[in-house]
């Protein structure tokens, strides 16, 4: 059996949810409810995770190409007044940290969404506002973030929820 309002699997014979607190009633449904945030909760958190790996991934490769780049005896054109090759190399370093910084703070809010921690609602927010830029996939992550984070049912579920990992008293609604 499932409590109705927060999705925790209880036992049969159970008169109260350990997950939320609320009084368990004879007519409430057996089955699992349909659109459990916890559910949407755990995707949201890994798809942060799997998305930061990747930008992870082409920062390095911002970092690591326009120094190979350099290496290669290419040399600049005599009417271009500046060596491109070292501006295209200082520019992908400053995009690639850009980037990094952007991957730290999606995985860290991932595994805050993951472990209900209080910060870890309010970091997946902004990081699914930063995710909006990043056509096509960031943006879907970024309406989905939005979807998750900011709905009802979704924030009484975190608030729940994190205050149940953080060990402070569940308020009911």
């Amino acid at each position: 059996m499932y409590c109705y309002q927060c999705g925790a699997e209880m036992s049969d014979q159970a008169k109260f949810c350990s997950g939320c607190g609320r009084s368990i009633d004879s007519a409430q449904p057996r089955t699992k409810p349909p659109g459990n945030m916890a559910t949407h909760v755990s995707i949201l958190a890994w798809l942060f995770i799997a998305s930061a790996i990747l930008y992870a991934m082409a920062a390095c490769v911002l970092f690591i190409a326009p120094r190979i780049l350099q290496e290669l005896p290419i040399p600049s054109p005599p009417e271009v007044p500046f060596d491109v090759v070292g501006f295209v190399t200082n520019i992908s370093g400053v995009l690639g940290l850009a980037i990094l910084i952007a991957a730290v703070g999606t995985a860290t809010a991932g595994v805050g969404l993951l472990q209900y921690q209080s910060w870890g609602r309010p970091l997946a927010l902004v990081m699914s506002g930063i995710n909006l830029i990043k056509i096509p996939f960031g943006t879907a992550l970024g309406i989905y973030g939005f979807w998750v984070l900011l709905s009802e049912r979704g924030r009484e579920h975190y608030e729940r929820q994190a205050a149940i990992a953080e060990g402070r008293a569940v308020t009911q609604h």
